[in-house]
C-alpha cells in the first residue's frame, strides 16, 4: 500500500515538472525545458509526452540524431503517437537528402505517419519527395498534390511539384507552377533556371532567356542561352554563350 503511494505521488510530481517544461518552452526557455522533462522521465520513463518534447528540443538545437532517438522512445511507448511518427518521417528525410541514401526506409517511416494522420501535410511531402528519389514520378505527384492541397504555403512543395512534372516532361503543368515560384522568391536562381529551362524546351526562347539569364550559374545555363540566342538571331551574344560553357 505504502509502495502504490509513493508511486502515485512520483507520477504525479512527474506529470506537475512535465507541465512546467511545457510552460518554459512556450515562453522560449529551451534549455530549462528540457531539464524539466529529463527531470520528469527520471521519476517516470514511461512518459512518451516528455521523450517527445525532448526529442523537439533536441530537434531544435540541430541533434537530429538524439531528437530522433527521443522520437523512436515515445513511438516505443505509444505506437499511435503520430506526432512522433510525423518527426521521424521528417528526420528520416532529412537524413536521406543529406546522405543520399535510405530512401526506402524515410518513405516507410512516412507512410507510417500517414496513415496515423492523414491530414499532415508535411509526411505526404516528405513521401512525395522520397518517391521522386526512388523514380515513382506518378506516385510522387499525388503526395505533393495531396500536401498542396492541405497546406498550400508549404515551402518548397511547389518547386518539387514542378520539378516531378518537368521529369515527367509534362511542361504544360511545370511552368506555371515555377512561374508562383519565381514570383514568390525572385532571388531564387535554381527556380529562375528552372523556369528558363522549361520554356526553352518548349521552344519559347523568348520568355526564355531573362529567366536563364538571371539563373544560378551552371554550364547548362550558357549552353540553353547559347541555343536560344542563336534562333533569336543574337549571334555574338551565342558565341559568348558558347564560350561560356567551354570554360
Amino acid at each position: 500500500m505504502v509502495g502504490t503511494t509513493l508511486l502515485a505521488a512520483a507520477l504525479l510530481q512527474a506529470s506537475a515538472i512535465l507541465d512546467a517544461g511545457i510552460e518554459l518552452s512556450h515562453r522560449g526557455r529551451f534549455p530549462e525545458a528540457a531539464g524539466k522533462f529529463v527531470e520528469a522521465l527520471a521519476l517516470d520513463p514511461g512518459l512518451f509526452e516528455a521523450h517527445y518534447l525532448l526529442g523537439l528540443v533536441r530537434q531544435q538545437d540541430g541533434r537530429a540524431e538524439a531528437a530522433l532517438a527521443s522520437f523512436r522512445t515515445a513511438l516505443r511507448l505509444n505506437p499511435r503517437y503520430a506526432q512522433a511518427q510525423a518527426r521521424v518521417c521528417e528526420l528520416e528525410t532529412g537524413f536521406a537528402r543529406t546522405r543520399e541514401t535510405g530512401y526506402d526506409q524515410a518513405l516507410a517511416t512516412c507512410r507510417r505517419a500517414i496513415t496515423l494522420d492523414p491530414a499532415g501535410p508535411e509526411s505526404h511531402y516528405h513521401a512525395g519527395w522520397t518517391q521522386a528519389k526512388l523514380g515513382a514520378l506518378p506516385a510522387a505527384i499525388a503526395e505533393y498534390q495531396t500536401a498542396l492541397r492541405l497546406d498550400p504555403k508549404l515551402p518548397g512543395v511547389r518547386f518539387d511539384l514542378a520539378m516531378a512534372y518537368a521529369d515527367s516532361q509534362d511542361f504544360g503543368h511545370s511552368t506555371p507552377l515555377l512561374k508562383d515560384v519565381v514570383a514568390a522568391e525572385p532571388a531564387n536562381t535554381n527556380a529562375r533556371f528552372q523556369l528558363g529551362s522549361a520554356l526553352a524546351k518548349q521552344g519559347d526562347c523568348t520568355g526564355a532567356v531573362p529567366y536563364l539569364e538571371s539563373a544560378t550559374e551552371a554550364a547548362q545555363k550558357y549552353y540553353l542561352l547559347a541555343s536560344c540566342y542563336k534562333k533569336l538571331n543574337r549571334e555574338s551574344e551565342a558565341t559568348a554563350a558558347f564560350a561560356k560553357v567551354k570554360e
